[in-house]
């Protein structure tokens, strides 16, 4: 029988699971398990440029509600998603942060969310190259 200290020890870790789940977008537990992404809270900087405690990447940006989705595991890029449905592209190590065409995440045949998150990656070249042109434009 678990003692009073470690009852109130597993209220306060699911507590804070919950918490962290409204500060990134989890996906189905076996999604990134062929991609070379993370989304894994712990590798998603939920504590740092994610934190709610301002500066943090959205007062940067002015981009209310940013949170993390997918982190390169062996790279510096986030895939990110704001309140608004909208998706964006950060880069940590070059400090840019790129919106993402709708073109690559509304789609008729994108029906989950997994589906969405997945063709950015898969698309990425593209979607950088379109994003670095509507910054110059």
């Amino acid at each position: 029988m678990a003692t009073k200290r470690e009852h109130l020890d597993t209220i306060g870790q699911d507590h804070r699971m919950m918490r962290e789940r409204e500060r990134y977008l989890e996906l189905d537990a076996g999604f990134t398990q062929y991609l070379t992404w993370s989304n894994n809270p712990q590798n998603l900087d939920l504590y740092g440029a994610f934190s709610k405690d301002e500066p943090n990447l959205s007062s940067d940006y002015n981009i209310k509600d940013l949170r993390p989705i997918l982190k390169e595991e062996d790279g510096d890029k986030c895939l990110l998603e704001n309140t608004e449905g909208s998706y964006y592209l950060w880069d940590l190590w070059a400090g840019v942060l790129l919106k993402v065409a709708e073109k690559w995440t509304i789609d008729d045949d994108l029906d989950t969310e997994e589906e969405v998150v997945e063709n950015v990656p898969c698309s990425m070249f593209w979607v950088i190259i379109e994003g670095e042109r509507a910054l110059t434009a």
